[in-house]
Formats: structure tokens, sequence, C-alpha cells
């Protein structure tokens, strides 16, 4: 089965290296994994590998990708993140099982070991800070209402259509709320492993939380039943 990685990115020169040597470390057979880069207008050096994302935000970039894939499922990744090794293979065993879409957790990691980056962590596992849906904590085999980085049947997209590109932030909820919608479930499993870097200084980390508490409160308006308080 080809899978079609979709990573949208923005000024990821940092963190763009490391995740693609995560996916050269990939269990899955490499020959059926297709890697398309979104760049948003990186004004680093980013955009010198990448395609790009003339309007920025994250949905317009993932249907930049799922229009350019050419695998039967579409995997949507965060340039943010740190992937297992076999995250991919992982994800293929549940979508042949019968699944359409699936994912698993995505604890926070830090880069440097200091207090001021620990304190952060800990500020990120709070409840107030990622919240307490069940996607985010690890668990059985289930069914949910949300996963991160999930992989998704790209047949899915022809019935419920592309990501909203008014949605600035938040753009998971969206689709995540048509896909359950229209009929279809989200199959959360304990080995699918990825992680996610927090924010390394206070200023990102509060521009972070500032720009999805505004999304989430003019999305809300529009799709209220893509939140729970």
């Amino acid at each position: 089965m080809l899978v079609s990685v979709v990573v949208g990115l923005l000024n990821e020169e940092k963190f763009l290296p490391r995740l693609i040597e995560d996916f050269k470390k990939q269990t899955y057979n490499h020959n059926e994994i297709e890697l398309i880069f979104i760049d948003g207008m990186s004004k680093d050096d980013s955009w010198k590998v990448l395609l790009k994302n003339p309007k920025v935000i994250l949905s317009a970039g993932m249907n930049v990708g799922i229009k350019a894939a050419r695998g039967e499922c579409i995997l949507k990744v965060d340039c943010h993140s740190h992937i297992t090794d076999n995250f991919i293979e992982n994800n293929v065993k549940i979508i042949e099982e019968g699944e359409d879409v699936c994912g698993g957790p995505r604890p926070n990691i830090i880069e440097n070991a200091d207090n001021f980056s620990k304190t952060l962590l800990l500020v990120e596992e709070n409840m107030f800070g990622s919240g307490i849906a069940d996607y985010r904590k690890k668990t059985t085999k289930k069914y949910v209402s949300s996963v991160f980085q999930g992989m998704y049947k790209k047949s899915i997209f022809d019935k419920i259509g592309l990501l909203d590109e008014k949605v600035g932030r938040v753009e998971d909820n969206e689709l995540h709320y048509r896909i359950r919608k229209n009929g279809y479930k989200i199959r959360y499993s304990n080995e699918i492993l990825s992680y996610q870097y927090t924010r390394p200084t206070l200023k990102r980390m509060l521009k972070q939380k500032y720009s999805n508490g505004y999304w989430i409160g003019k999305v809300s308006h529009v799709y209220p039943k893509a939140f729970s308080i």
C-alpha cells in the first residue's frame, strides 16, 4: 500500500532535518512511502526543497498535499514531531484491519534538559495546556473523536471534501467533525506513537496558545459540534 505522507511547515529549518532522519529509519517499505512537504512561504532555508503553500495556513497546505498525493492513504505529520521507527507501519496495520482513519498518542518532549524547558513541558502537559481529551492519553485500542497526525484513506476526501481553508488552526477538529458526521470512525491505538516538541520559549508558547484559542473561538461559531467543553 502506497502511503502519502503530507508535512506542512513554516520556518522549520531546525526541525525539518530531524524529521527527514525519522523518515529514513521507518520500518515500512520505503518504496511504498511518498513524502510531500508543503512550505507555507518560509523565510528561512526550508523553502529550498519544498512545495509552496502561498496561502500559508495549515489547512490550505494540507489540501495542496492531498491533491498532489498518489497514495491510497494520506498520513498527516507535523514538522515539530519526532516519529517512532514503526510509526508508518503501525498506521498501515490499523488501516488494513478495515479502518478508514487512525492515529495514536503524541506526548510532548523537550529539546533541552534545563529547568526552564522542564517547566514549559509541565505547563504543556497540564490540562490547561494541552487539554484532557481522550485521544491525548495512552489507552487501549478504541474509537475516539479525534487523533493527532492521522492516517486517512484518500477516498474519504472524495466524499467529505478537502479541509476548510477558512480555518487557520484547529483544522484537525473541523476535519474530524466532518469525518464523524459522514459516518466514519476514528480508530486510536497506542502502537501508533509519535512525539511533539514543546515550544522552547515562553514567548513562542504564548503565541501558540493565543493562536489556538483565537481559532477555537472563531471556528466554534461555524462548527460548534467540532469542539467539546
